[in-house]
């Protein structure tokens, strides 16, 4: 069976990683995890009351460890405690992507950050356009002591903590994955002396205590193939491998007024089979006023927009990748329906710290009637390679002649003002 197949449907095993003053002098980083810092890490746990019937089990866990990451960065009400926002994100991806299905962390973040985080039209509160934890970054491979310790040390990156998730697979015959919630550990260069700390969102229920494993790795020292003894059911126990990362990091964010105009969002959505599809959201005031933006061919988007007069048009594209290593111009252009033979570059690029996102603006000098977003490569409208997601907001502006004469204007009515005065 194809291991990509297996890891897609199976639950993953899934750690956070979040930086803390150290509570006790074992762990180089230890996360809030006893209440030691300002915050406590959230510590979702699956509920057995709704456990599905046999043979059908809880693969949840994916679920609760991107609720984790995104209420332990600061997603959620303001009003709620990150344990509290945590739960209830927990609960708007049970419910959309169903108990007993497995899934990708990354995933399940991207599409709560685009269905309540970053969608305004959204009623229940969830819309936090200023959150700066939006880059997540997926790494696919067999972890090794290394990464553990690379991992450790961006979670004391400053000024910024960094959130992350660590998927699990038990290789064949038995071929199935886990979920645990890291929340501290020590560094180490032997196998005897490496402990880690972890919430299990298949223990604890109703709590959130912790459970502390040793021998992280297995032999050989720092080049050692990272594993965790976790089952413990027999001689030796169970080795469950590291075979993935997804890391939450301060990203980058839109201009939110244009966000509150126009958002179309591009992602991979899961139905009640469990398959993975290609969707998209359409939010914002003028959400309701035009077509979705729809795919001309593999590498050409279309966006259509309103014509207003004395208007000119600002459009952003914000995307986010798998990797970390997307710190040059990827090469998109833009033509509008003034002139299709010339194709104009972003006026603006911006990466985000970790080279997760870029974000791209054009400031037209005029107002089209639609745009055209080139592509370079057929990877954005598959969503593949190191392309996730991606998601556009639009707005018109006035032209800077037009905001001359309101200037003008005020000034002239600031003037006669202070005579009648």
């Amino acid at each position: 069976m194809d291991r990509a197949f297996v890891r897609a449907i199976l639950c993953c095993a899934t750690a956070v990683f979040i930086l803390g003053n150290c509570a006790f002098a074992q762990w180089d980083v230890y996360a809030y995890s006893q209440g030691s810092g300002s915050v406590p890490i959230p510590d979702v746990d699956k509920n057995p009351a709704n456990a599905p019937p046999p043979p059908l089990v809880d693969n949840s866990c994916w679920m609760a460890a991107a609720s984790n990451l995104l209420a332990g960065a600061g997603w959620g009400l303001s009003t709620q405690t990150p344990q509290q926002n945590a739960d209830a994100i927990y609960g708007h991806m049970t419910s959309h992507f169903n108990i007993i299905n497995g899934g990708f962390t990354y995933r399940a973040i991207n599409w709560w950050l685009y269905n309540y985080g970053y969608n305004p039209d959204d009623t229940t509160g969830y819309y936090n356009p200023g959150n700066m934890y939006s880059d997540v970054t997926y790494v696919e491979r067999t972890l090794t002591a290394g990464d553990y310790d690379y991992l450790l040390g961006e979670l004391a990156s400053t000024p910024n903590n960094q959130y992350v998730a660590v998927s699990f697979i038990l290789p064949a015959p038995a071929e199935c994955g886990h979920v645990m919630t890291l929340v501290g550990g020590n560094y180490s260069t032997s196998a005897g002396s490496q402990t880690s700390v972890w919430h299990d969102s298949d223990q604890d229920v109703g709590g959130t205590d912790d459970d502390t494993y040793t021998n992280v790795w297995g032999g050989g020292g720092p080049t050692a193939t990272w594993w965790l003894d976790y089952g413990n059911t027999g001689p030796g126990g169970d080795d469950w491998l590291a075979d993935a990362y997804h890391m939450l990091c301060p990203g980058l964010t839109k201009p939110q007024d244009a966000m509150e105009n126009y958002d179309w969002a591009y992602y991979r959505d899961q139905n009640a089979s469990g398959d993975w599809f290609l969707n998209s959201r359409e939010a914002g005031l003028k959400a309701a006023d035009f077509d979705d933006p729809y795919w001309w061919d593999s590498n050409t988007l279309v966006v259509d927009n309103e014509l207003i007069q004395d208007q000119r048009k600002n459009v952003y594209l914000l995307i986010d990748y798998i990797d970390q290593d997307n710190n040059s111009d990827p090469g998109i252009t833009l033509i509008s329906s003034e002139d299709e033979l010339t194709e104009i570059a972003p006026t603006l690029i911006e990466y985000s710290d970790d080279y997760g996102q870029i974000l791209l603006t054009w400031e037209l000098d005029h107002q089209p009637a639609w745009e055209k977003i080139i592509f370079p490569a057929s990877k954005y409208h598959d969503l593949s390679l190191d392309v996730k997601d991606f998601n556009i907001a639009t707005i018109c502006v006035p032209e800077p002649s037009t905001m001359l004469m309101l200037a003008l204007a005020v000034i002239g009515f600031n003037l006669v003002f202070r005579r009648r005065v």
